[in-house]
């Protein structure tokens, strides 16, 4: 997501904090997607301690969780109705995550991005390679430069 895009978001959240919320500045938000693929009436917005809030303008914002006290989300989407978290890969399950792994994909890959496309994939970048998920298996892009990894 782009800086400018997180300070916009930020700066509202300062404004419009959740109830028992506190601490939303410029460094909070890392990351943000539309809540679901048919409609584009919620926000996901993921940062600082592992923090999932979901909202809109009009309605305001409440917290799904702190999932990952003084780490970051850096990236969130949603796909196939359900909600993923990239910092390692995550799903939210109610008010749980569950890690989800694969070929080269554990719970030590760092999650930088996560996009969702026309092809109906969940693709995913780690900070040495790529993978893309169809909602059952994953399919591992090896980057070149990182054949020791």
């Amino acid at each position: 997501m782009l800086h400018s895009s997180r300070l916009r978001i930020a700066r509202f959240l300062k404004k419009n904090t959740p109830p028992h919320f506190s601490g939303v500045n410029d460094d909070f938000v890392w990351g943000a997607a539309l809540a679901s693929e048919r409609t584009a009436d919620e926000l996901l917005v993921v940062g600082e301690d592992g923090t999932v809030l979901i909202g809109n303008a009009r309605d305001g914002f409440r917290s799904l969780g702190e999932f990952f006290p003084g780490d970051y989300i850096w990236s969130v989407r949603s796909f196939l109705g359900r909600i993923y978290l990239g910092t390692c890969l995550y799903v939210l399950e109610g008010s749980r995550v569950r890690l989800l792994t694969g070929e080269k994909l554990d719970g030590k890959t760092q999650v930088i991005s996560l996009d969702s496309v026309s092809d109906n994939a969940l693709w995913i970048a780690t900070n040495r390679h790529a993978y893309r998920y169809d909602g059952s298996a994953f399919t591992y892009y090896q980057h070149g430069d990182n054949l020791a990894y």
